[in-house]
């Protein structure tokens, strides 16, 4: 995993907007290259909001990254995808099980929540397996193709994910910070 350069800016649009992901956004509307642009320089800038571009055999897979932090209370929000169909089976758990440990163990996060969209059963699945707990379910929270739907917030602390990561360990271990 490595930092998004800009050169990366078009294949993290199309992921942001293939078929695999934006159907679990939150928005509606597909992300236009200004919209992306604009974004991408505002997360490089942010030094606070750790991102990270997954990859493999230098193919860009997936992103993860830190959406909201609060630091009086070493609090953060996530976000994250993987939007190549063909990425072997448990480069997800993979790439979240060494962003968890750059959270919890180099950056000394707290607490990491997370919102899911309750129909995105991977997501939960995903949470679920990861360590999360369910802290709460937010009905019609929001609007898909003019559909109402149910958000699952989730959590997980830093004491939990120190005795879940063992779990992971090859998994982490695999995963290279560059």
């Amino acid at each position: 995993m490595r930092p998004p350069w800009r050169s990366d800016a078009a294949v993290l649009l199309k992921g942001r907007n293939c078929e695999r992901v934006h159907p679990f956004l939150f928005g509606n509307h597909v992300v236009t290259a200004d919209e992306h642009r604009r974004w991408l320089e505002k997360r490089l800038a942010a030094t606070d909001l750790p991102i990270f571009v997954f990859l493999q055999e230098n193919k860009p897979l997936g992103m993860v990254n830190l959406t909201h932090f609060d630091k009086e209370h070493a609090r953060g929000e996530w976000g994250f995808y993987i939007w190549t169909a063909d990425a072997p089976k448990g480069a997800a758990t993979a790439m979240l099980s060494a962003f968890l440990d750059e959270l919890f163990l180099r950056r000394k996060l707290r607490k990491l929540c997370a919102l899911a969209l309750a129909s995105n059963e991977k997501s939960l699945h995903l949470h679920k397996k990861l360590g999360f707990t369910q802290e709460g379910l937010l009905k019609e929270h929001v609007v898909k193709n003019g559909t109402p739907q149910d958000v699952v917030a989730f959590a997980i602390f830093d004491r939990d994910w120190r005795s879940k990561r063992k779990d992971f360990a090859a998994g982490i271990e695999s995963v290279v910070f560059s």
